[in-house]
C-alpha cells in the first residue's frame, strides 16, 4: 500500500501530495479520530461541507474499523483502514482533515502554566540578562543548572 493518497479528481500539479496515515499516526490521533466521529452530527457535518462521500451506514462502519485497531495493529490492518479512509473522503475533506489532525498534534505538545505578574517579571529579567530566546529557555537552564548541582 502506497502512503499516498489516491486522488478522486486531478491530482494537483503543483504542491505536496497528500499522504495516508502511517501506523504510528493512527495510534497518535485515534483517541482524536473517535472523538470527532463519535459526535452527533458529525456524518451530517463532513457530508454537508463536502469533506466525506460515503453513506451514514459506511461511516459507521469506519469508526468501527478505527475503533477496532489497537496499538499493535498490523500493517494490514492499516492499510485497510487507509484503503477504506481514501475511498469515503474527498479529497478536499481529506486535505482539510489532515490540517486538523496537524493542529490537534501541535496542542497536544503544549502546555500552559499560570504563573504571577512578579515571578513573570523575574523570568524576564533573567532572559535579558543571559540574552536567552524565550522563557521557555529561561525555564529549562533554569532547571538543568538545579539539577546538575
Amino acid at each position: 500500500m502506497s502512503d499516498f493518497w489516491k486522488y478522486h479528481n486531478k491530482p494537483p500539479s503543483a504542491g505536496r501530495r497528500l499522504l495516508l496515515l502511517s501506523h504510528d499516526e493512527v495510534i497518535f490521533y485515534r483517541r482524536y479520530l473517535l472523538k470527532i466521529f463519535d459526535k452527533k452530527g458529525c456524518y451530517n457535518d463532513l457530508y454537508a461541507k463536502n469533506i466525506i462521500n460515503c453513506t451514514n451506514a459506511e461511516f459507521t462502519e469506519l469508526t468501527i474499523l478505527l475503533g477496532s485497531l489497537s496499538k499493535i495493529s498490523n500493517t494490514s490492518e492499516i492499510s485497510y483502514f487507509n484503503i477504506s479512509i481514501n475511498k469515503h473522503f474527498t479529497d478536499f475533506g481529506w486535505r482539510e482533515f489532515r490540517q486538523k489532525l496537524s493542529q490537534y498534534k501541535k496542542r497536544e505538545q503544549k502546555s500552559h502554566i499560570i504563573v504571577t505578574k512578579a515571578l513573570k517579571a523575574r523570568l524576564t529579567e533573567y532572559q535579558k540578562k543571559y540574552q536567552l530566546d524565550s522563557l521557555e529557555q529561561v525555564i529549562d537552564t533554569l532547571l538543568t543548572d538545579g539539577i546538575n548541582e
